[in-house]
């Protein structure tokens, strides 16, 4: 991986990370399956269904290189198109020290814990998402707030 000087966002500055392409591959829950049939099915129904616009954005995030750390949730939400719209006032009940447990029942959703990730991470940064490894190897930096989980295809998932 390439690093290149961010330029100044807000309150954060640091270096975004320019990446090796993507392996569009690896982006898929067919391989949570064993059922051959099944797995195809996953695809086809992924290919149809937003893969393509997923892919498109992952490039576009990719050409502008991301921001590594806590920055990285802010970037990967604009490029996505999802603005946060949670008030100041909203995100300052969350706790700057102690135990604090947030739940999000969305077990194959990644978008729910990066929104998560970005409006914890205004407050502290010892926190911890679990998530599918998939999300592990995006970066290193935002990887250490991450705990990975298998998530093999299970029928109370």
């Amino acid at each position: 991986m390439n690093t290149k000087a961010q330029p100044e966002s807000g309150k954060e500055t640091g270096e975004t990370v320019l990446f090796t392409k993507y392996d569009r591959r690896s982006l898929t829950y067919a391989n949570s399956f064993d059922n051959g049939l099944t797995s195809f099915i996953i695809r086809v129904m992924e290919w149809m269904t937003g893969k393509i616009t997923i892919l498109r954005m992952i490039r576009k995030f990719e050409k502008r290189g991301a921001p590594t750390g806590q920055a990285f949730w802010r970037a990967a939400l604009d490029t996505m198109g999802i603005p946060l719209l949670t008030p100041d006032a909203e995100v300052a009940h969350i706790p700057l020290e102690g135990p604090v447990v947030v739940v999000a029942n969305h077990p194959h959703g990644l978008v729910d814990g990066m929104i998560l990730a970005d409006l914890i991470g205004r407050r502290r940064s010892d926190y911890k998402i679990l998530t599918r490894a998939l999300l592990t190897g995006i970066d290193e930096v935002a990887a250490s707030y991450m705990i990975s989980v298998p998530f093999p295809h299970e029928p109370d998932a």
